[in-house]
C-alpha cells in the first residue's frame, strides 16, 4: 500500500543499536515492475533509498509536504508501531513520514 504499486511484496529487517534511537530499515522488494530510470514510481529498486521522518501529527505533516510540491505515492499505511506514508519530493528524492502510536 505504501508504494502505490498493487501486489508488491517485500522482506523487511529493522536494525537498532542499543546506544541510538535511529533505525536502519533494510527492504528487499519481490519482483518489482520493470520501469525505466525516468519513470521510477517508488524507492523499490536496488540502489534507491528513502529517508524517514517521525512526526507528531501525520495529517499536518502531509499537508505541509504536499503544499511544498511533494507527491504522495500510495496510501497511508498502518503498521503495528504507527501510520506511515511515502512521498516523492519535487527534486525526485523519496521520503517517508511516520507518526508512532502512543506508547510505541
Amino acid at each position: 500500500q505504501i508504494t502505490g504499486i498493487p501486489g508488491l511484496a517485500c522482506d523487511l529487517a529493522q536494525l537498532r543499536a542499543p546506544y541510538s534511537d535511529h533505525v536502519l530499515e533494510l527492504i528487499a522488494f519481490h519482483k518489482p515492475p520493470a520501469e525505466s530510470v525516468n519513470t521510477i514510481r517508488a524507492p523499490i529498486y536496488p540502489g534507491l533509498a528513502h529517508i524517514a521522518f517521525l512526526v507528531d501529527d501525520l495529517n499536518l505533516a502531509m499537508k505541509k509536504v504536499e503544499s511544498l510540491g511533494a507527491r504522495r505515492l500510495g496510501t497511508v499505511t498502518h503498521f503495528s508501531e504507527g501510520d506511515s506514508v511515502y512521498y516523492r519530493e519535487p527534486a525526485g528524492s523519496f521520503i517517508e513520514i511516520e507518526q508512532l502510536h502512543l506508547g510505541s
